[in-house]
């Protein structure tokens, strides 16, 4: 995907052409957006996490691991990205197990 290289090239004005083509020709722009959060969150500008977002990403996404855009961001020190998350709605603490851990 393009969209990919343009996210990892920080280029949000591509990223977010290819974005609005992907939603015009196949309207599945925000599941590849929530794909391409987590990464660009530790990597890449707060425009093109703006550029996601605008296009649907879940602000709440996980990478294939379980760790959030906003943890990653944080490990990244991209606060201004965490802060962004954040104001989009992204949990700050990961979500509680219903099932204990304790032995019984």
């Amino acid at each position: 995907w393009a969209i990919d290289g343009a996210v990892g090239g920080d280029d949000a004005r591509v990223v977010s052409l290819l974005l609005g083509e992907l939603r015009a020709s196949t309207g599945q722009a925000a599941p590849k957006a929530t794909d391409l959060l987590p990464e660009a969150a530790a990597s890449a500008s707060v425009a093109v996490v703006d550029a996601l977002l605008d296009a649907g990403a879940d602000p709440g996404a996980s990478d294939e691991d379980g760790v959030s855009a906003v943890r990653r961001a944080v490990r990244a020190g991209q606060d201004g990205t965490a802060a962004r998350l954040s104001d989009a709605g992204a949990p700050l603490t990961p979500p509680t197990s219903t099932a204990s851990s304790a032995p019984a």
